[in-house]
Formats: C-alpha cells, structure tokens, sequence
C-alpha cells in the first residue's frame, strides 16, 4: 500500500528511456510496489546508448541494481492489457 515513490537514479540512458536505479535501501520493494514511481536524476548523468551504460554499472553495497524504463504492461491475461503488472503503474523521472 506505498502510493508514491521517491527515489535517485544513477544514470539515464538517452536511447531508450531506462534509468539505472543501485540499491540504496535494504529493502529492494520499494522499487517495484509503489503505485507512482518519481526518479530524481543528474542530468549530466545521461549517457547515449546501453553499450555506454553497461561500462557504468555499480551494484553498490547491497549487490542490486535495476533498470527501470517506465511501467510494464501485458495482455496476456484473457487479452484484457494491463498496466503497472510488474512495478509501479507510473513512472517519472525529473531531471536536476
């Protein structure tokens, strides 16, 4: 029952929209059963493409890390399309 979600990404990847999120909290959940997810970024922690990202990972303390690109969809039950299946049903990502 979290509504909303606040929390800092690593870098963004330009080409596709995805954000790398390093676990900063014990408790990974958050990432996933926030109903609104807001990702607070560096805009000069941008990079252009994923070959670009990949050199950049960091799983942190914890040894977890995750991208997140927005909020996961499917139609695969009974056909009927369903947003936020798999994590938060809204995803923003504000640029500082």
């Amino acid at each position: 029952d979290i509504d909303l979600g606040v929390v800092s990404g690593a870098f963004g990847v330009a080409e596709n929209g995805a954000v790398w999120i390093c676990q900063e909290v014990e408790q990974r959940a958050v990432y996933f059963i926030s109903e609104e997810l807001v990702i607070l970024l560096d805009r000069k922690n941008l990079v252009n493409n994923m070959h670009e990202a990949y050199k950049r990972i960091d799983t942190g303390d914890y040894g977890y890390g995750v991208f997140i690109s927005g909020p996961s969809k499917t139609a695969d039950i009974e056909q009927a399309l369903v947003m936020g299946a798999h994590g938060a049903r809204d995803v923003t990502v504000i640029l500082l």
